[in-house]
């Protein structure tokens, strides 16, 4: 009798250490798992966006009311612009530009900076997104653009970039490296990748999220040496600031007592307070 009540509390024991372990394994699992997909912690969450320069009007709108300089967007708000462009800072101190007409939620789908209009360039530790899609980055620059019929583009100027499905987290996540595109059309699969012309990468570097702004990014210099690399015998786009050159981002209004609608130290066009 005896005999058996031991047996009966050993098996018991075996059976609870087999369900336990087996939980452990399966815990373990899901973690690796985890950290390899492309929606997995690498990049830090966004959850506040600071407005750091303001150009061309006073169009720049946070939960629909008008914002200035130095105005916070914190975790879910969302961040509008209408005939303005506008410079951000995020809590991962990675850098936001945000074209005209733009849409920006901040801290949407695991906490990333989600477009869901217009164009914005991101530069350093911030995962973008859109309604659809995903970009896992370890300190890169890139673009994203959602134009009104809901096309999606992704476009790396230097790193690499990791392009997850919002819809299917499953689905192997397209790699893009500098100078490479993606296309997406809402309810689609992914397009296949592309390369970007000289002329296009040019036009990115002269266009809307680099022309005007005071401040420079701090990655100038890799995007220097990936359009190097891909267009060798071409000149960049972009000239080296003067030492002289004036990058204060807290300018004053054109018509104040000394301002111009011009700074004589960089010749941009002065952001609105």
């Amino acid at each position: 009798m005896l005999t058996t009540v031991v047996k009966r509390r050993v098996t018991r024991r075996c059976a609870w250490r087999s369900v336990w372990g087996g939980l452990a394994v399966l815990a373990l699992t899901m973690i690796v798992a985890l950290n390899q997909h492309p929606l997995a912690a690498q990049n830090p969450p966004v959850n506040r966006a600071t407005i750091t320069e303001i150009l061309e009007s006073s169009q720049v709108y946070i939960q629909e009311r008008q914002a200035r300089v130095n105005d916070q967007a914190s975790l879910g708000q969302r961040l509008r612009t209408g005939q303005a462009r506008a410079e951000l800072r995020f809590n991962t101190d990675a850098v936001g530009r945000l074209g005209r007409n733009s849409v920006l939620v901040v801290g949407q789908v695991g906490q990333c900076a989600q477009l869901q209009r217009g164009m914005v360039l991101f530069n350093g530790a911030v995962q973008g997104c859109t309604p659809t899609t995903t970009a896992s980055v370890r300190g890169t620059t890139y673009t994203l653009a959602v134009d009104e019929d809901g096309q999606e583009q992704i476009q790396v100027l230097e790193g690499e970039v990791s392009v997850g499905s919002v819809a299917d987290p499953a689905a192997q996540p397209v790699p893009l490296r500098a100078g490479q595109r993606v296309r997406l059309r809402a309810g689609q699969v992914f397009g296949a990748v592309e390369p970007l012309s000289q002329a296009e990468f040019s036009d990115l570097l002269k266009g809307p999220l680099f022309e005007g702004f005071s401040s420079r990014l701090r990655s100038l210099e890799q995007i220097r040496g990936s359009f190097e690399r891909l267009f060798p015998g071409t000149s960049f786009p972009l000239r080296r600031p003067s030492p002289r050159q004036r990058l204060n981002p807290l300018r004053r209004l054109p018509g104040l007592p000394g301002g111009s609608d011009r700074d004589p130290g960089s010749g941009l066009r002065r952001s609105l307070l």
